[in-house]
């Protein structure tokens, strides 16, 4: 007999490969980017949020600078 208890997935972003996954019952968000899978508790999952639309709003504003100084965006290497 199997005692285990399904997830119920609801599909909250994105497509196969790249995707946020919802289980209400569980209260955990999954991540899927490729081969990777991150579950996070409901709470985490919104800091998470937080802070990358806190650091996309930064990148937009470095590359809206920088668009003025191409001589100053490097070679594409982040270090």
């Amino acid at each position: 007999m199997n005692t285990t208890k399904q997830c119920r997935r609801v599909l909250l972003a994105g497509s196969e490969g790249c995707q946020v996954v919802y289980c209400p019952d569980c209260e955990i968000a999954e991540l899927e980017i490729g081969a990777m899978n991150i579950r996070l508790e409901e709470s985490v999952f919104r800091t998470v949020v937080n802070m990358l639309n806190t650091a996309t709003k930064k990148l937009e504003g470095i590359q809206g600078v920088l668009v003025g100084y191409p001589h100053m965006l490097g070679r594409g290497r982040v270090h």
